[in-house]
């Protein structure tokens, strides 16, 4: 029996246009900024959802998915060891989380045993982000998520330092010289994410049918990878190299 689509599902299909958009920025528009921009939409949606969902399950399956795309990106597109994607940091959140969930929980101080998680793993990012994408804010944003799902932070709360960390990443990360325009759009991102987060209860359901898209994301977002990475090394690429 197919699941009903709802809201969470909506989110996770405007989450993975804007990730492609982002791709496709990175690897041909690499000047664009705005497309990057529009990307960083997906990155807090993602995690979010990850650490909303987890059930005390590892989920091994992300871990294959993403050490394959690694391998390989590493051996037939760059051909030199990267950092490694979110597939990766996402497995690892799952794991931190299977290793701390009761302490979050059972804790008569949820609220704040929560926080201190986020923000200890938030101020990691510098010493880690090489090594793997998003790293242990990607953790973070988790660790959020599951706080929800386990009404240990508002929701209001959480997607407020959501939002507001993702700027403040985007800012860090990405844009050297901000100006006028990039902060705008920057700006729009935020609140997209925050009223995203805020704007209805994640369960309730449409009428839209994106569970096809939303149960398949795993496969989704490798798929489109390998496609665009595989053109762009081999076709734009190759065009300079020949």
């Amino acid at each position: 029996m197919i699941r009903v689509s709802n809201y969470q599902d909506l989110l996770k299909v405007i989450a993975l246009t804007c990730m492609i958009i982002d791709h496709i920025g990175l690897y041909f528009l690499p000047e664009t900024w705005i497309l990057r921009a529009i990307g960083r939409y997906a990155f807090p949606i993602f995690c979010f959802f990850a650490g909303f969902n987890f059930k005390n399950s590892l989920r091994v399956k992300t871990l294959i998915y993403g050490v394959a795309l690694y391998l390989f990106t590493t051996t037939l597109i760059f051909q030199e060891l990267i950092e490694a994607n979110i597939l990766i940091s996402i497995f690892i959140g799952y794991v931190y989380l299977s290793i701390f969930q009761s302490r979050l929980v059972l804790s008569n101080l949820g609220f704040w045993q929560a926080y201190t998680h986020f923000i200890v793993l938030a101020c990691c990012f510098p010493l880690t982000g090489q090594f793997f994408e998003y790293s242990t804010l990607a953790i973070a944003m988790m660790v959020l998520g599951y706080s929800v799902k386990n009404n240990l932070i508002p929701i209001r709360i959480a997607a407020f330092t959501t939002a507001y960390t993702s700027s403040l990443y985007t800012i860090i990360i990405y844009f050297d010289d901000f100006k006028a325009p990039e902060f705008i759009v920057t700006a729009i991102v935020t609140v997209a994410i925050y009223f995203s987060l805020t704007f209805k209860n994640f369960h309730r359901v449409n009428n839209l049918r994106l569970t096809i898209i939303s149960n398949n994301l795993l496969s989704i977002y490798c798929i489109h990878l390998v496609i665009i990475m595989v053109v762009w090394r081999y076709s734009i690429i190759g065009l300079f190299l020949a």
